[in-house]
Parts: structure tokens; sequence; C-alpha cells
């Protein structure tokens, strides 16, 4: 008698790793139980090729965060390396006292993708279930407003994604 394991492997895709133009889709906080709370930032790949529209995930720790609903808001240090990303991108030269990652929509943006070869305990993964992930935000390539509609996105095809870059 064999026993059938079904599998879930959620979002997870591998494209090789580089630097890709990016449009961000949308946030949430996700209670990740042992490593605290994480917000997920998702991305579609802009950039002309194989992997274009391809949705791809950056994750970052953060102080708190509503987990309750997708965009709700959260709460970033001064040390965390999304705050630092966020400065960076948009040359920010005073401390506000809110951010929010919605400014994002509209901007193309570089991002940095890696792959993910370890799991939580730094044991390597079995190469089919590597997979990958944005490292983090590089610069703001340019600004496209209301051209970049996210439902517009949501079902757009492969030959229409260059029209972002």
């Amino acid at each position: 008698m064999s026993i059938e394991l079904e599998m879930d492997y959620g979002n997870t895709i591998l494209i090789p790793a580089g630097e890709y133009d990016a449009i961000y889709i949308s946030h949430e906080a996700v209670d990740c139980i042992t490593f605290g709370i994480k917000v997920k930032v998702v991305f579609r790949i802009v950039t002309p090729g194989k992997y274009c529209d391809t949705l791809l995930d950056a994750w970052y720790p953060v102080k708190n965060g509503n987990t309750k609903r997708i965009g709700g808001k959260i709460g970033l240090t001064g040390n965390q390396k999304l705050a630092n990303e966020f400065f960076n991108l948009f040359e920010l030269k005073t401390r506000p006292d809110r951010i929010s990652l919605i400014k994002l929509k509209g901007y193309v943006i570089r991002v940095a993708v890696g792959t993910v070869t370890t799991n939580g305990k730094k044991e390597l993964r079995a190469e089919p279930l590597q997979y990958s992930v944005v490292k983090s935000m590089l610069r703001l390539v340019s600004y496209h407003g209301d051209d970049v509609d996210e439902l517009a996105l949501e079902t757009s095809t492969n030959p229409g994604c260059s029209a972002f870059t």
C-alpha cells in the first residue's frame, strides 16, 4: 500500500538571480510565529523577456503590523532594512513620522532577485524546492503614475509587459 502526499508549494517560482525592473502590487503583514511579524511586499517583474509578468515576494521584518487585511498599517524602527531601503529609494533627507508603502505604487523599481537555498534552520533545500524572492529594492527607475494600474496588470499578457519600462 502506497501513501500519496499532496504538496502545496505556495506562491514560489524560480528565476535566475539578478537585477530586474518591477512594480509594486501590494503588501500585507504576516505573523510568521517563530520569526515574528513580517511584511510581504508583492512585486511584478516588468523587464521584457521570459520572466516578465512574474510575481515575486519580498519579505521584511517589521516591529508590528495589522495582519487582518492586505495593505494594512505596519510599524518600523529606523534600524530595519525596509526603512533604510525606503529612505534610499526616495532620497529622503528628513525623518518623517509616517511613511506608506503605497507610495511605491506607480513607480518602476530596480530590484535585486535572489534564490532561497536554505530553510529556516539553515539546512540546504533540495534543488526543486528552491525559489526566488526580491532581496532588496535598489533604486527608482521611472514613474508612470496611473499608467501602472494594478487591475490592468492582473490580466496583462507577457507581450504587453514591456509597456512599463
